[in-house]
């Protein structure tokens, strides 16, 4: 797959497919033409074998701030794809942990076991258990097996382990849970549109007796093609984190879990979309100067160089004798 890295960091072309991609996902965003409806919610995602390798450059560029890879299902199958995606969010800085799908009515101490032998240790979130799989075994089998998962994830990783599911099946799996026990755990919510094609704007129903401000994620989607390079198949799920804003994402983290990943320094921009009125380009970076020519509403301009005037406000100079103010529009930025 093209962009991957053979080494503990990213290669030129991951640079340049990130470079590349994250310049057409601020554009996408930045000119106001209905191109695609643009969930603002932010973006995490969830990887196994059926996504094939990943691409932490494309992810990242596009806005993708975690993901959960498949580490394996019951005890005797580890997902051959887990240490690709272990790798590249960890190069490109991004949250991840893993998820196993548990088998209720099999040894839970064997599962761990193999779950651990993929992914030893957590990076700051939880690991998550996927609760899709029916074994035909009792309710209460099911309720036991995956609180004793839960106790035995907190016993190894300091932190109960984050649930997935669909609303009906968590009512009916868990209903023998106390509610103190339900809202020891955060969730991932399965709640799609009747149309395939349409993210639901959410928030998720919870599930009964659980505090909806437990409810993190919302998996929207499961049949929305990925970016073009990000993974080996088209398509993947998106899993929009549900409690506020990336600042705040990052900040609730912290605070349930103890860390959160750093991200990069906000860089200077690269381009301007021309948005407002006052579009002159003039000879000096001063609203006095000479002006040199007009750009026109809807135009994109690049910004080689920041300059201030007098009064601290930016303008961008293109050469010398050639600027023009950064107020007037919407600034595209670069990774």
């Amino acid at each position: 797959m093209r962009g991957l890295p053979s080494k503990e960091k990213p290669g030129l072309n991951d640079l340049a497919i990130s470079y590349i991609y994250y310049t057409l996902h601020t554009l996408r965003r930045a000119i106001p033409i209905a191109l695609a409806i643009e969930d603002s919610r932010p973006l995490w995602r969830d990887y196994s074998y059926w996504n094939g390798l990943v691409n932490g450059g494309v992810a990242s560029a596009n806005g993708v701030q975690g993901a959960f890879g498949r580490a394996g299902i019951s005890w005797g199958y580890p997902d051959p794809t887990f240490p690709n995606f272990w790798q590249q969010f960890g190069i490109y800085n991004l949250y991840r942990s893993s998820y196993h799908v548990i088998y209720t009515d099999q040894s839970i101490t064997n599962q761990a076991d193999n779950w651990y032998r993929v992914h030893p240790e957590r990076k700051i979130i939880p690991r998550m258990i996927d609760l899709q799989v029916n074994r035909g075994d009792s309710i209460n089998q099911k309720a036991t097996a995956v609180w004793d998962m839960s106790n035995l994830v907190l016993s190894r990783d300091d932190a109960r382990p984050i649930i997935y599911g669909r609303v009906s099946q968590l009512d009916l799996w868990l209903s023998s849970w106390t509610t103190e026990m339900l809202n020891a755990h955060k969730y991932m919510i399965a709640q799609y549109s009747s149309n395939p094609l349409v993210e639901p704007v959410g928030p998720p129903t919870p599930p009964k007796r659980v505090d909806p401000r437990n409810v993190l994620w919302h998996q929207t989607a499961d049949t929305f093609p990925g970016y073009p390079g990000e993974t080996q198949n088209k398509t993947v799920d998106r899993d929009r984190w549900q409690q506020g804003s990336i600042t705040a994402m990052h900040a609730l983290i912290k605070t349930l879990w103890g860390g959160e990943v750093i991200p990069p320094p906000t860089p200077d921009p690269i381009a301007m979309y021309v948005t407002g009125t006052g579009s002159r380009i003039r000879s000096a970076p001063s609203e006095s100067a000479t002006i040199i020519g007009t750009m026109a509403v809807g135009s994109t301009w690049p910004i080689p160089a920041l300059v201030k005037d007098s009064q601290d406000r930016l303008w961008s100079k293109v050469e010398d004798g050639v600027y023009f103010a950064t107020w007037i529009g919407k600034l595209i930025y670069p990774t």
